[in-house]
């Protein structure tokens, strides 16, 4: 992927039905919000405490959590925007912030409009390594400035996944012929390039329809709404949820969990970013 390159609309994490939350609680001065509880709780090992903020009636056995945040260079200063609420234009220049909250393997692709995917992460310079992100550290997308909207509008997105083991089908990307252009490719190297494309394809749709089948929440986790999950989750015995909580005045960065009471399983995270630029004036 180009430093300049065409973006693409709106914010998605996971697939659709995901509910939004309105009627937020303002938390008194001091008092942590479900958000930092989920932190808390994820980084101390707690599973019990997360799976009663969640409504499941067993312990978290496994958690894959993150932040991410779009970023819009505006007067000489990144300023972080919900790309679900703000339209993009020509000119604009935008930076990718994704931070584990602890542990993960974190891979990032590139999306364009034909459905290619280029692989972002891992770098070339990790060879054959799984990229293991330490939890609290900071990923930038480009890592030493801004992509930036160009002529003509269209749309792409950035594809990020996080699990709490390695994939082996996904680390295949670290393999010298995604680096090469496929022109400088030999027949032989574009054989085996064909086969790892439809390995991750298959691997990638599967952890993407896997947590389509979770529970979902979508909205601000101190509002009324979540409560309602909470307890269908609990009434339902669930075993697996997903919230999302999107940026709003307190938090400029999207925050996503996918937990398990399953002790078997090992649960990776699907984020879905979506951009979408237009022609005109940039949003203020």
């Amino acid at each position: 992927m180009n430093r300049t390159i065409t973006f693409l609309a709106t914010i998605a994490v996971l697939a659709g039905g995901l509910s939004w939350a309105v009627n937020v609680r303002d938390a008194q001065a001091g008092e942590p919000t479900t958000r930092d509880l989920v932190r808390k709780y994820i980084q101390e090992g707690n599973g019990k405490e997360l799976g009663k903020l969640i409504g499941f009636t067993k312990e978290v056995a496994h958690v894959v959590a993150l932040d991410y945040s779009i970023a819009v260079l505006q007067d000489g200063q990144a300023q972080d925007v919900d790309p679900a609420n703000h339209q993009f234009a020509i000119g604009d220049q935008i930076q990718v912030k994704i931070q584990p909250v602890t542990d993960a393997y974190i891979y990032i692709f590139h999306q364009g409009a034909s459905g290619e995917k280029t692989c972002l992460l891992p770098k070339e310079d990790r060879g054959e390594q799984a990229p293991l992100v330490k939890g609290g550290t900071t990923i930038r997308l480009p890592d030493d400035g801004y992509f930036e909207f160009v002529a003509p509008p269209g749309s792409e997105e950035l594809i990020v996944v996080a699990t709490e083991k390695p994939t082996a089908d996904l680390a295949a990307l670290t393999n010298v012929v995604f680096k090469k252009p496929d022109e400088q490719l030999s027949p032989e190297e574009q054989e085996v390039k064909k086969t790892m494309i439809s390995t991750v394809n298959k691997t990638l749709n599967s952890i993407r329809e896997r947590q389509a089948k979770s529970n979902k929440f979508r909205g601000l986790l101190d509002a009324e709404p979540m409560k309602e999950f909470t307890a269908q989750v609990r009434r339902t015995g669930a075993t697996r949820g997903v919230l999302e909580e999107p940026p709003h005045e307190q938090r400029g960065s999207t925050f996503v969990v996918s937990a398990t009471t399953e002790t078997h399983d090992s649960p990776s995270l699907w984020v879905n970013i979506k951009l979408k630029s237009i022609s005109g004036t940039p949003q203020p």
